[in-house]
């Protein structure tokens, strides 16, 4: 019996080959899905990732892959498509990390098989009904920020998310603003060594420009600076009126970072 079992091994091992691909197959994936982004790498981003909203720090919005050119360009062609359920119109610059692409609409986010457009895992949750106006209720976010195994997000009614980017579940959520005053939350954040930079939509509606700073492992705020001053701040003489009480100047697109002055 000891004989015959192993004489039918190489048959059953055979046999198990696709099984074992497989397998094998689907812990590449894993290992791609987790695979962390460090400072560093944001920093000096890898050519066949785009990290940032802007791909890299400097906001030059430039890739240094040479596979497209002026050459073969005409000859591109769509690989693949993924409809973004209920999007009404798309402002998000995809983020790309380790195979993995992150998608942004309101209040939702998804993770992409870059290579074929397969649905990793999403987040969503339901819009808000009583957002009546303004970038929020259009249907504006320009994407995530990504460091560790977390993906940062902003929602529709101005808060900010932690998500685990292995399967898109809630870490942390702290409110920025007070939507009710006319905050909404359209901007992709940036990462900055432990601290998330986000800003507010919401000038249209007469809301006061704000940045600020959140731990990255807890979600507490940890500065705010506001884009105008308050009456009787230094500035507010230059206001005329009762303009300064609706002063806008909301800050809603990332900014850049010079890392040597921090």
């Amino acid at each position: 019996m000891y004989f015959r079992l192993v004489s039918l091994f190489p048959f059953f091992f055979f046999r198990l080959l696709p099984f074992i691909f497989c397998l094998l197959l689907l812990s590449l994936i894993s290992v791609t899905i987790t695979a962390q982004v460090t400072y560093q790498d944001l920093l000096h981003p890898n050519s066949q990732d785009w990290l940032t909203y802007s791909g890299d720090y400097s906001g030059r919005r430039h890739s240094r892959l040479k596979q497209i050119h002026a050459g073969n360009v005409t000859q591109l062609v769509a690989q693949w498509i993924f409809p973004v359920p209920g999007a009404s119109r798309l402002l998000v610059t995809p983020v790309v990390s380790n195979g993995v692409m992150y998608v942004t609409d309101r209040n939702s986010v998804y993770g992409l098989d870059a290579r074929t457009g397969r649905e990793v895992w999403r987040f969503s949750r339901p819009l808000r009904k009583d957002i009546v106006s303004g970038d929020a209720k259009a249907g504006i976010n320009r994407g995530v920020a990504i460091l560790g195994n977390t993906v940062f997000f902003e929602t529709q009614d101005a808060h900010l998310l932690a998500l685990h980017a292995k399967n898109g579940s809630l870490i942390w959520e702290t409110e920025i603003a007070d939507y009710h005053q006319g905050y909404g939350g359209t901007m992709a954040p940036l990462v900055v060594k432990n601290k998330v930079i986000v800003g507010t939509s919401g000038g249209d509606e007469g809301a006061r420009g704000l940045l600020d700073a959140y731990d990255l492992e807890t979600g507490k705020r940890l500065w705010r600076f506001w884009t105008i001053p308050a009456p009787g701040e230094p500035g507010s003489e230059t206001w005329q009126g009762s303009a300064i009480e609706h002063g806008c100047g909301a800050a809603w697109l990332t900014g850049t970072l010079y890392p040597e002055l921090n």
